[in-house]
């Protein structure tokens, strides 16, 4: 499957719930970017570093954003983040944290390892794709069918 020159949003995130709310959100917004699903940071290690199946850059592109459930078992989200920050090919791609948990200072601490920012996740439906229109950091990232479903 060619991606065309679309900007690739990533999510890694193990559940289904919050992948489909994700995707309610997205659509709701009218944007129009492929999303690629993981539910681990050890297969988007391989993707990024294009091991196994995906070798071929033209059907598995960089990423232009990564949102990273950083609830993940252990310390499996804050590895991923030091790893990508300084051990890889990509440091640039930036990384949105989605918690469960409140800004704290859990959520400074992956901010000191590189993540570019933050949104808690909500139960609610509207707030979730509130949190998404407010995102700064995928402004440059998100592709829409109407410009305008962003500023309302």
């Amino acid at each position: 499957m060619h991606m065309n020159n679309s900007k690739l949003i990533v999510l890694v995130e193990p559940q289904l719930k919050e992948v489909l709310l994700f995707e309610w959100a997205m659509k709701r917004l009218h944007v129009r970017n492929p999303v690629r699903v993981m539910q681990k940071t050890d297969e988007l290690r391989d993707y990024l570093l294009g091991d196994g199946p995906y070798g071929n850059r033209e059907l598995f592109p960089l990423p232009a954003a990564i949102l990273l459930d950083l609830d993940l078992p252990g310390m499996e989200s804050a590895n991923f983040v030091f790893w990508l920050r300084n051990e890889s090919n990509c440091p640039d791609i930036p990384v949105i944290g989605v918690s469960d948990f409140e800004v704290s200072r859990r959520v400074q601490a992956f901010f000191d390892l590189g993540l570019t920012s933050f949104f808690q996740k909500r139960l609610n439906l509207e707030d979730t794709l509130e949190c998404l229109r407010r995102l700064e950091s995928l402004e440059d990232v998100l592709e829409t069918d109407h410009q305008e479903a962003l500023a309302h």
